[in-house]
């Protein structure tokens, strides 16, 4: 089974750095199919109500393949049966709308996919959604992926998500701003889901969102001056910040990654984008134009990436990280005593946190509160499977 830690850095590395490319998405997202070749994904933009796609890009496959698959498009059995209530966080399963063998016995599965594997599942990833349209990463498991397998396939797509939504995000709010689209600044720059500031080329900040604005109170790696001016602590922090956007201010390519120490084991990863008013200009002939005077800087903090179990329990119930982490512990079988002491809070703590988790969800018993959060976590895809590895 690939290692998809060992490959996540280049993976997203790969997707921030070529947002202003004709094909953004697809060198990152054909890495990330190469770590699993029996698997057939696909990367598209298309309407789920009519089934038809504006743009597709089949991954680990051949000429044979899209050939076959195009004749058959259109009964693709899938996309019409998907509603709003069948997506858990982005994230969907054939199964929840139709059975393994409904699916691999449909006309559309055993013209196309069953020389491959003999696909009987298929799971997606939604990582932007405008009306009827959605930008979706499809995966089509074939029979001999067991459950264990799987489940860790499921992890890493799960894993990818929030920084493949982050990046399309980003992408269009640029392009709306090179576009003129969007003339309220701050207003755009509060639509970017990370840590995004707005600065010349002598690092005075003009502009930031509110998510910059709680980075930068920290004043933990990035901070302010008297003046405005945006720095970094640390010798090596400073050089690398100030190459990011040098680097920037001379093309429209994305700057970065550029990673800047802030502990032992953490660290912030910081991006750099031209705001020229020629985002179309070759690239060819951008180092040496003078145009650009300002640069959009994001930051990325793996620790703010919401993944997770404990995450589903915080969105579905809206408890606090703690009061998660506790809830998953009894989830386990621990019983309240055993649960504090294994996340290192006192047992009154423990008893208000489940106190106040019941207020919340409305179910008065500690059976009853773990009950209803394991069938919650059991929504998500591969729990309910009976195949096995």
């Amino acid at each position: 089974m690939p290692d998809w830690k060992a490959v996540k850095q280049d993976v997203i590395g790969e997707l921030f750095r070529n947002m202003t490319k004709r094909d953004a998405f697809t060198p990152a997202i054909t890495q990330f199919a190469a770590a699993w070749p029996d698997i057939i994904m696909g990367w598209q933009v298309m309407n789920l109500r009519s089934v038809e796609w504006s743009h597709l890009r089949p991954l680990n496959v051949d000429k044979t393949f899209i050939g076959q698959f195009f004749e058959v498009a259109h009964i693709h059995p899938f996309p019409p049966l998907i509603t709003e209530p069948e997506w858990h966080h982005d994230m969907l399963s054939s199964e929840q709308v139709i059975s393994r063998e409904d699916l691999a016995n449909t006309e559309f599965y055993q013209h196309t996919f069953r020389r491959r594997g003999d696909c009987d599942r298929i799971w997606c990833m939604r990582a932007h959604e405008d009306r009827d349209n959605s930008a979706l990463l499809s995966a089509h498991i074939p029979k001999h992926i067991g459950e264990r397998e799987g489940q860790q396939f499921w992890n890493a797509v799960a894993d990818f998500k929030p920084h493949l939504q982050s990046a399309f995000k980003l992408c269009l709010e640029l392009h709306e701003r090179a576009s003129g689209l969007n003339g309220r600044d701050q207003f755009w720059l509060n639509q970017i889901p990370t840590p995004a500031l707005v600065t010349d080329k002598s690092f005075k900040v003009l502009q930031m969102n509110t998510s910059a604005e709680r980075l930068l109170a920290r004043r933990h790696v990035l901070a302010l001056d008297r003046n405005g001016y945006i720095g970094a602590k640390g010798r090596e922090n400073a050089l690398r910040l100030q190459k990011t956007v040098y680097s920037a201010l001379a093309s429209t390519r994305i700057a970065g990654p550029a990673g800047l120490a802030c502990g032992a084991d953490a660290s912030l990863t910081i991006f750099a984008q031209s705001l020229g008013d020629n985002p179309d200009r070759p690239y060819e002939v951008e180092p040496f134009c003078q145009t650009h005077k300002r640069a959009l800087v994001y930051v990325l903090d793996p620790h703010d990436v919401p993944i997770g179990p404990a995450r589903v329990l915080e969105v579905f119930f809206g408890f606090t990280p703690a009061q998660a982490r506790l809830l998953l512990e009894l989830i386990g079988g621990l019983d309240l005593k055993d649960a504090t002491e294994k996340i290192g809070i006192r047992l009154n703590t423990g008893r208000n946190h489940l106190a106040q988790m019941q207020s919340k969800s409305g179910l008065h018993k500690q059976a009853a509160l773990v009950g209803k959060a394991t069938a919650v976590l059991l929504r998500q895809p591969l729990n309910g499977s009976s195949e096995t590895a």
